[in-house]
């Protein structure tokens, strides 16, 4: 029997990428099976979209028996249907229950934290890898130290004490609809006060914590071994991505190797790269300002949705000249330290047209015809981050597509030294 995989909340604005992506897949081992709660639009993007050969399946998330028979007729699912909090937990909790692999986009810390806390055993004990947080939110932050770590070890040995692991983010990029709702939803009292408190602390996701967090501040910078020297902003993807690569940290720290666990001494941060130290610190003040309009503020809310209402998103052209960059510095603590430099390029629009190829390939990697390539952690199951679950076999994956370059390389003097 092929293997599916169902792509939940197809006709929305992410959920329509992936599902080209996956359409039109070269040489596909699965079967692709796309739910939403409309009929009529479902066989629009089909017909749109030219996707010969899909299954359309009518499912809306807010109905347990629609989610039981899709998520039981799948063998993996990308869950688009967002904002999380308010969609995704049926979804999820089906794909727990019945052993079956699940990731999704989302980026809400506070969801994904009482997702572990509901369903990490569950997931375990069903066999299920569940992977939240396996697009721009957050695989680009997750790889990037990851990689740092490995070629670390790989120059100084497995024991190797880690330090100071930091990124710097630069992108081209817009919102969608989609996310606007998402950032919204933080503000607007539908998350407990008491939740949102607990999903800010440094080490939310992570089994144990660590001894040493980033703090938040006005100015940034990369370890001054990058020529010339990168400065910049609080990045607003800071909140989830810091989270998930210390989730990832705390779950090899307990349960993995030598060779992959990044050690008791690793401490990440991460920041929005901009071109000059007086621009860092504005941006730094302007986001903050702006967050808390938001919260304070009902019609501001209001009428930053309005501008972006649910389902719409960049334009093609937007999309195809978007990019990103993210360069990551990663230390050991031997004297005197040695650094390694990790870079990570996507082409297009990160956040939707990387997205859409960045959960994909996540979601393909966990089809069961290729469960030997992933970790220990992975094929156990579980609440799981990219790196713990699949770890290089999705590095790999996407540098094959074309169009997402990943590089490592230790630095000396300013200087990449390569063999």
């Amino acid at each position: 029997m092929v293997e599916s995989i169902l792509v939940v909340g197809a006709t929305g604005f992410t959920g329509t990428l992936v599902a080209e992506y996956l359409g039109k897949y070269p040489n596909p081992t699965f079967h692709l099976q796309l739910g939403a709660r409309s009929p009529s639009k479902l066989a629009h993007l089909i017909a749109e979209k030219d996707l010969a050969g899909v299954t359309s399946i009518v499912v809306d998330v807010t109905k347990e028996d629609d989610v039981e028979k899709a998520v039981l007729g799948a063998d993996v699912i990308i869950n688009c249907a967002g904002p999380f909090g308010k969609y995704g937990t049926p979804v999820l909790a089906a794909c727990a229950r019945h052993g079956r692999h699940y990731v999704d986009i989302t980026g809400e810390v506070w969801w994904i934290q009482e997702m572990i806390e509901r369903f990490d055993y569950l997931a375990y004990k069903n066999g299920a890898a569940i992977i939240p947080a396996s697009a721009f939110d957050s695989i680009p932050a997750d790889i990037l130290a990851y990689f740092s770590v490995k070629t670390l070890k790989s120059i100084m040995g497995p024991e190797t004490t880690v330090g100071k692991s930091i990124t710097a983010h630069k992108l081209k990029s817009t919102m969608s609809g989609g996310t606007a709702a998402t950032v919204v939803s933080a503000f607007d009292g539908e998350v407990s006060p008491s939740r949102l408190e607990e999903a800010l602390k440094p080490y939310a996701l992570s089994p144990i914590k660590g001894k040493s967090a980033g703090q938040l501040r006005l100015l940034y910078s990369l370890p001054h071994v990058t020529h010339p020297p990168i400065h910049g902003s609080y990045f607003i993807m800071s909140g989830v991505n810091t989270a998930v690569v210390r989730r990832t940290w705390g779950l090899l720290q307990t349960r993995d190797a030598a060779w992959t666990s990044y050690g008791d001494s690793f401490d990440y941060d991460e920041f929005m790269a901009l071109p000059s130290i007086a621009m860092a610190l504005f941006v730094s003040t302007l986001l903050a300002f702006g967050a808390a309009l938001l919260k304070w503020f009902s019609p501001v809310r209001s009428y930053f949705l309005s501008k972006m209402p649910l389902g719409s998103g960049p334009s093609p052209e937007t999309l195809a000249n978007g990019w990103y960059k993210g360069v990551n510095v990663t230390s050991s603590l031997s004297d005197p330290p040695r650094h390694v430099q990790t870079t990570l390029k996507i082409k297009g629009d990160p956040g939707y047209a990387g997205a859409a190829v960045m959960v994909s390939e996540s979601a393909i990697a966990l089809l069961p015809q290729n469960r030997d390539t992933l970790t220990p952690l992975g094929r156990e199951g579980g609440v799981l981050t990219p790196m713990s679950a699949i770890g290089d076999t999705l590095i790999e994956r996407l540098k094959a597509t074309g169009r997402i370059e990943i590089d490592s390389f230790e630095v000396v003097d300013g200087h990449a030294k390569k063999d």
